[in-house]
């Protein structure tokens, strides 16, 4: 495995933190690689650790990385652009974090809070599947920790071989998604992309957001609601069906699961649905 060192700071008055996650990213001209993401506070603190989250948003052309610090109210974020080259390698961007109106409705983040943007955005070329990219974000002059972002580049699972099944796999991963509502397909322009992570969510209007994961936790508010099997993923809430389909299947494992969703009704701007997925359920719950 190689790896590529970015060094892309920006000095930090007080120490921000993160811990590792498992938030994927892939795009359909991607030629069946994804980008893996993982947050880690440098050296690690588990502790401190829990004070920021991270989370994707699926573009047009690629994602949106973004980690929050909520005790502190600030976030900072990237877009990622991937473009496969002929001799096999491909050249990542990492350019400034362009969010929708629409998207930044979803971020649940207020005139309150600071936006920080990075220094400089590297072009990485001929980068290969196997190799990571670090990228520091954050340095904490005083003290000399780090948040370092991991972007690794790996070939989708073949879905169709059965494995050994472990709790490291429990993740969703939707790609070049649909989704109907009591049987009607929802006319909308989704980029044909998808993402994984523990939390999947979605926004439509009308409709509001809805958080959905394979483990229950009713302390959020969480509640068995439908179930998921291969590449098809159905739940129903105050008497509306919703549909969710995939290119491919949606929970690791070859049976047919329950899934637990939360609902918020919060309005936002009108237009077609967004979708996105996090490291852990809770990174989605802001009220």
């Amino acid at each position: 495995m190689r790896v590529t060192s970015l060094i892309v700071l920006w000095i930090a008055a007080a120490p921000l933190f993160a811990q590792e996650g498992h938030l994927s990213l892939g795009h359909e001209d991607w030629e069946g690689v994804r980008l893996h993401f993982s947050a880690m506070f440098e050296p690690p603190d588990p502790v401190a650790g829990k004070e920021i989250d991270s989370m994707l948003v699926v573009g047009e052309s690629g994602g949106h990385r973004l980690i929050f610090d909520r005790n502190q109210k600030r976030y900072f974020g990237y877009d990622v652009r991937m473009e496969p080259r002929a001799s096999g390698t491909f050249l990542l961007r990492i350019e400034p974090l362009n969010l929708t109106k629409k998207q930044s409705d979803g971020l649940a983040v207020d005139a309150s809070w600071t936006k920080l943007g990075l220094p400089r955005y590297p072009v990485v070329p001929d980068i290969r599947v196997g190799d990571t990219v670090t990228i520091d974000l954050l340095v904490n002059t005083a003290t000399g920790q780090k948040i370092v972002d991991y972007i690794s580049l790996k070939r989708s699972i073949d879905r169709s071989v059965p494995q050994d099944f472990s709790l490291a796999e429990v993740v969703l991963e939707w790609n070049n998604p649909s989704i109907s509502v009591n049987g009607k397909p929802v006319e909308s322009s989704p980029p044909g992309g998808g993402t994984t992570g523990s939390a999947l969510w979605f926004y439509l209007p009308g409709h509001g957001e809805y958080v959905i994961s394979l483990v229950p936790n009713p302390k959020l508010g969480f509640r068995k609601a439908g179930q998921v099997s291969d590449r098809i993923l159905t739940f129903s809430d105050g008497g509306v069906m919703y549909r969710l389909e995939s290119s491919s299947r949606i929970a690791p494992g070859l049976g047919v699961y329950n899934v637990y969703v939360r609902h918020s009704a919060s309005s936002r701007p009108n237009g077609t649905f967004i979708f996105g997925s996090a490291d852990r359920p809770e990174y989605l719950i802001h009220e």
